[in-house]
């Protein structure tokens, strides 16, 4: 991807509509990732693959800061655009880092294990969860717009945890995130018996994608503090026995206090560390 500014700018400007845009972040994402595996590798950023680290960086600020009527006259694509282009940040700030790091990148970058997905309807508490993960403690967030991508670690494993927003308008992009996932963290408000038919829908269109066929599921059944559902409850009514393609555990837990959400990590790491015991004694007989 090694573009002049004025082809950059054709070509975010032929990026009429959110899907074409949303193509054009992942190829982005992609050579993003192509570029700090090459400096991961070889601690340099020289040479060919610094082509990667320029143009990506030029494509990301031209999107960050060009007027979104630019790209479209539609309200609500606009709306979606505006979301798409928050992510940006992100990505700027992987590039800044990997420009800034150079020859001293390899040993800042952490050693993300497991790749986990947090996903569940809008207001449910799933960014309360992670930073409870994240800090020990509580902290008033405000509703995730778009995602928020947080470091954690726990019983000495590592994970890159994706809180995407369950707002109703973004549900249908959640897919853009499934590649190279490990583990689905399934968020529910326990006390909202009036959308639980939708939670049991969006849940379902999970278990059904081939992309993620297999991952861990972890359900938290949150707000256990107050009257509704009961884990057990969540078992039947999610048909969760009649699973036969993965493991999955449900974890009551009350994000007010805390109270259930390390358990529900203990599980995960625990049937992870087996998934990664399996993989290497599998590629043992394979050599």
């Amino acid at each position: 991807m090694d573009f002049s500014t004025e082809k950059i700018k054709a070509k975010i400007s032929e990026a009429k509509d959110y899907d074409s845009l949303e193509a054009l972040i992942k190829m982005m994402k992609d050579d993003i990732v192509e570029a700090a595996l090459y400096v991961k590798s070889f601690g340099t950023v020289e040479g060919i693959k610094e082509n990667i680290l320029d143009s990506a960086q030029r494509l990301v600020k031209q999107l960050k800061f060009l007027p979104t009527s630019v790209i479209t006259n539609d309200a609500f694509l606009q709306d979606k655009i505006h979301l798409l282009k928050d992510s940006t940040s992100y990505i700027l700030k992987d590039l800044i880092e990997i420009r800034r790091e150079g020859q001293d990148l390899i040993p800042s970058i952490p050693q993300r294990e497991w790749k986990c997905l947090m996903f569940g309807l809008d207001g449910v508490g799933k960014t309360s969860i992670l930073y409870w993960i994240k800090i020990g403690g509580k902290l008033q967030v405000a509703p995730t717009v778009g995602f928020n991508v947080v470091s954690i670690q726990h019983q000495n494993q590592n994970f890159t945890v994706w809180d995407v927003s369950g707002a109703p308008k973004l549900r249908p992009h959640w897919a853009f995130y499934y590649s190279e996932t490990d583990a689905l963290i399934f968020v529910v408000d326990c006390s909202d018996k009036e959308r639980i038919k939708v939670v049991r829908e969006e849940l379902h269109k999970l278990l059904e994608e081939s992309t993620l066929k297999g991952v861990k599921l972890l359900i938290y059944a949150n707000k256990q503090d107050l009257d509704g559902y009961k884990p057990v409850d969540l078992v039947q009514i999610f048909d969760l026995v009649i699973l036969r393609d993965r493991d999955w555990f449900v974890q009551g837990c009350w994000v007010s206090t805390g109270e259930g959400i390390s358990e529900g990590l203990d599980w995960l790491v625990k049937e992870l560390s087996i998934q990664k015991k399996k993989r290497e004694m599998k590629n043992g007989r394979d050599e």
